[in-house]
């Protein structure tokens, strides 16, 4: 496994060309860093840490993947863990709830977190609250207290919060979406939030209520087209949060030009050869084809990421 020692202090290593590093120059540099991960925006890529050095691992690493509207059925529940392993997935996020009211039972939930386990893939839960649970604080703790109960249920401590439209001008809802989270959550329970690429579009949101957050997860959709796109996301999103595993446009396009597409964005995104996140989620796993899934099993393996198999 890959692993890395995260640190919001990434600014005073900014100054590194780790483009004009061979893997042995990068690795010898990482061990000079201390293991630290260098999570600048610029930078290409960051430092492969050496593995002798003693850190600790980063949840969630590796490439994961959304699970939307999954339905009770073991059949079902064990061609997806049986994709997820061919596209080299090392974790995935299974919906608790979505935007439009939309919720999955506690029995798919189960069914889904057993054929994932059972393949090796590390399982967490998300929900996306819309309007009703924005109208309030106690609808947003409500909203919070049900991602964190379906975590406790599978026996997972993987979370994440997806805040989009319904929580613009909601500073206190949102507050208390995110604080009961982090009150309710099991311990040692790793919580993220997706969003917007770019914070700086969207003021009416309080990004300064996920600095409590382990990680950050900008979804990087359609503006993975760009490098410079990408680094100003990353530059906005690490004032806010230590840690970034972006989310990633799985569903664009098929076969060899959507693969290529995909491969493009997932290099500028995480870096061109060696990473610079821990991992990144891919939206979603059934929107995905064989020949995308091809391209993030080979990425895990040129970023010595874990996977499932």
């Amino acid at each position: 496994m890959n692993r890395y020692r995260v640190t919001k202090a990434h600014t005073s290593l900014e100054a590194v060309d780790v483009e004009a590093l061979d893997e042995a120059e990068a690795v010898a540099k990482a061990a000079e860093m201390r293991g630290l991960l260098v999570a600048s925006s610029t930078l290409s890529s960051a430092v492969l840490l050496d593995e002798a050095e003693p850190v600790v691992d980063f949840r969630p690493s590796g490439f994961g993947t959304y699970f939307r509207r999954i339905v009770d059925n073991t059949t079902n529940a064990q061609e997806a863990a049986a994709r997820c392993q061919a596209a080299g997935m090392a974790w995935a996020v299974l919906m608790v709830e979505a935007v439009d009211g939309y919720s999955t039972s506690a029995a798919a939930r189960k069914t889904y977190a057993q054929a994932l386990t059972d393949a090796g893939i590390a399982v967490g839960v998300w929900s996306l609250p819309g309007p009703a649970r924005a109208a309030s604080v106690e609808a947003s703790r409500t909203a919070a207290r049900n991602l964190t109960d379906a975590a406790k249920a599978l026996g997972s401590t993987l979370i994440l919060l997806n805040v989009e439209d319904a929580y613009k001008g909601k500073q206190a809802e949102l507050r208390a979406l995110v604080d009961t989270t982090i009150e309710t959550s099991p311990a040692g329970s790793s919580i993220g939030v997706a969003s917007y690429p770019w914070p700086s579009l969207h003021p009416d949101i309080d990004w300064a209520a996920f600095a409590a957050l382990d990680w950050g997860s900008p979804m990087f959709y359609s503006t993975a087209s760009s490098m410079e796109a990408v680094n100003r996301g990353f530059d906005e999103w690490l004032s806010y949060v230590p840690v970034l595993v972006p989310s990633l446009d799985g569903w664009s396009g098929s076969g060899v030009s959507g693969a290529t597409r995909f491969e493009g964005d997932i290099r500028r995104v995480c870096g061109q050869s060696y990473p610079r996140t821990p991992g990144a989620a891919v939206w979603s796993e059934s929107q995905m084809d064989d020949a995308k899934r091809a391209v993030s099993r080979r990425m895990a393996t040129v970023y010595r990421w874990p996977t499932s198999a």
